[in-house]
């Protein structure tokens, strides 16, 4: 069964085809994400206007999603995210969305960026996590595992039932 295609994404036969980024003229910049107490749980997201990055840390036996300035040495506890992980933006960058575990199932949840309380997205009854933005940011795809297999479902990213 063939998927829709949005963008540069492919949905459908399971695969989830990430985009490629344009290349982008910049000099490397090397930071440390990490301490001892704040040890990075998730691949870091660089906001859209390219001045933050968002990553999941693991804090004790759950984790929670930490914003950190490029210009700056300080991560902090984005307010709201206990117990997020696989953080990315919104295209328009006014929003992280991640997964999260707070009525029983992994979901799909956003925030503002400078955090607040978790909007749930996704409504199926099963795990649903690794989620994407349409380029346009009309659309949310992510895998759903309801019956034993995990699939491709694509849903208005503004929440709702998956099409």
């Amino acid at each position: 069964m063939q998927g829709p295609h949005l963008g540069n994404h492919a949905f459908g036969d399971g695969c989830l085809l990430a985009e490629r980024e344009p290349a982008r003229e910049a000099t490397p910049q090397r930071f440390i994400l990490g301490s001892a107490d704040l040890a990075p749980a998730s691949v870091p997201k660089i906001s859209p206007d390219g001045t933050f990055v968002v990553y999941g840390v693991l804090d004790g036996i759950s984790t929670k999603l930490y914003r950190r300035d490029l210009d700056s040495f300080d991560a902090t506890p984005i307010a709201g995210t206990d117990d997020g992980r696989g953080p990315f933006f919104s295209p328009d960058g006014q929003w992280i969305a991640f997964t999260g575990q707070y009525d029983g199932d992994e979901q799909v949840y956003v925030i503002p960026t400078r955090g607040g309380v978790p909007r749930r997205l996704t409504t199926g009854h099963g795990v649903e996590q690794d989620a994407k933005f349409s380029p346009d940011g009309r659309w949310l795809a992510f895998t759903g595992e309801y019956d034993g297999g995990r699939d491709v479902y694509l849903m208005p990213a503004v929440g709702g039932e998956p099409v």
